[in-house]
């Protein structure tokens, strides 16, 4: 078994900027190749909570491959592909099929992928779900934890990283079930593509599968479609701030409107590309503090705010700090302000679980305290598992505390 993650669609992230890509493997060795080019062979653990290798990867466009061998011969493998945008829409069965009794229920999962088919992990589109045969719609899912939508009712529901999931329920009738899902499908801020496609598909739960005649009618003004509309081809350009709307027409029998709205305020809240200088770390208002505030009036800090040490020697910072990885060196980048003019900086203690890294790191002034913000890096050691890091005053000079980052 071999298992590599995370994926490898990343539209806002800065090219070459390194990526951790783990892979889970039960075997002797596994190789990981990007774009065919090996990256090496590693071994991974034997106990459950060692199973894991790691590659730093420098991202890119394109495909990651993961090798598992045993005694030298390949054994297993696994591939993940960066996607284009969303342009289709998969259904599979989670778990049991569909009995032949009343009242069983089948789990169907839809997935969004791109053209090729391979997996979007940021679909959030809306499928549209109807049942054709002797079933009917139990309830809608997406694992989403803040979208209150009603479960048990609606026909539709957006994805959540790319699924949506629907409960089918076998009804007291006989006869073949089948699943219609249909889905306006594109990139709801249009960050990389302004293209949209409309997919529909048929899922056999029970029986015989039915291959009806789907005709499908769009609009992209935000009026209602009807048979007269523009008729579904193939893919087309839209502009920002679009609704478009589409009418499913199955055996000439009108069944489904959707609706997807396209725009700047639209989907997921993006944050700016990510590379070296655009880390979030963790932040100083969220960490355990002795003898020091939090501050919320200021100018550039990351996060909510950040933390006054309150001219106080023997102030501290504390942050508990989970390493999925192995144990070793790493570096640590503080994040601070000071601004003094008796002094060009001051001293801090630093302590990695328990033990002294440095007790009197100096950190020069910033050019202006509390709005503009200086980094600070020091070579530590963490261990695997839990890891407390510990910034400590050791003059009452005063200074700000924004973050740390642990590379």
């Amino acid at each position: 078994m071999v298992h590599v993650l995370p994926h490898w669609t990343h539209p806002k992230v800065a090219l070459n900027t390194e990526i951790p890509v783990w892979a889970y493997s039960n075997c002797d060795e596994v190789e990981l190749f990007f774009n065919n080019t090996s990256l090496g062979k590693l071994k991974p653990g034997t106990a459950w909570d060692e199973m894991q290798c790691q590659w730093m990867v420098k991202w890119q466009p394109g495909t990651l491959k993961a090798v598992g061998y045993k005694a030298g011969k390949v054994v297993s493998e696994e591939i993940v592909q960066t996607a284009a945008q969303p342009s289709k829409i998969q259904l599979s069965i989670d778990g049991e099929p569909l009995g032949n009794s009343s009242q069983d229920i089948v789990q169907v999962r839809v997935s969004t992928t791109d053209s090729l088919g391979v997996f979007y992990p940021y679909g959030e589109n809306r499928t549209y779900f109807n049942v054709l045969g002797a079933g009917k719609i139990k309830a809608l899912d997406n694992g989403s934890p803040v979208d209150v939508e009603q479960h048990v009712g609606p026909n539709h529901r957006a994805a959540f990283y790319g699924l949506t999931r629907a409960y089918i329920e076998s009804t007291d009738q006989n006869g073949a079930i089948n699943l219609l899902a249909s889905c306006i499908l594109g990139e709801k801020k249009q960050i990389t593509s302004n293209l949209v496609s409309i997919d529909t598909e048929i899922i056999n739960l029970r029986g015989d599968k039915v291959d009806p005649k789907i005709d499908v009618f769009y609009t992209v003004n935000g009026n209602v479609p009807t048979i007269s509309s523009s008729k579904y081809q193939n893919s087309f350009k839209i502009e920002k701030e679009t609704t478009v709307k589409a009418l499913i027409v199955v055996d000439g029998v009108e069944t489904q409107i959707l609706e997807e709205r396209f725009g700047e305020n639209e989907g997921f809240t993006w944050n700016k590309n990510t590379g070296d200088g655009e880390q979030i770390g963790e932040q100083a208002e969220e960490a355990t503090l002795n003898n020091a505030k939090i501050i919320t009036i200021g100018a550039n800090f990351k996060g909510k705010g950040f933390v006054s040490m309150n001219k106080a020697q023997g102030a501290s910072v504390s942050w508990y700090q989970e390493n999925d990885g192995g144990a070793g060196p790493a570096d640590l980048y503080m994040r601070y302000s000071i601004k003094l003019k008796e002094a060009a900086g001051t001293f801090i203690k630093v302590t990695v679980n328990g033990k002294v890294v440095n007790d009197k790191l100096f950190l020069p002034n910033s050019s202006n305290m509390g709005k503009a913000w200086s980094k600070a890096k020091l070579r530590i050691k963490i261990d695997r598992g839990a890891n407390t890091i510990k910034i400590e005053t050791v003059e009452d000079k005063g200074l700000f505390i924004d973050e740390i980052i642990i590379r």
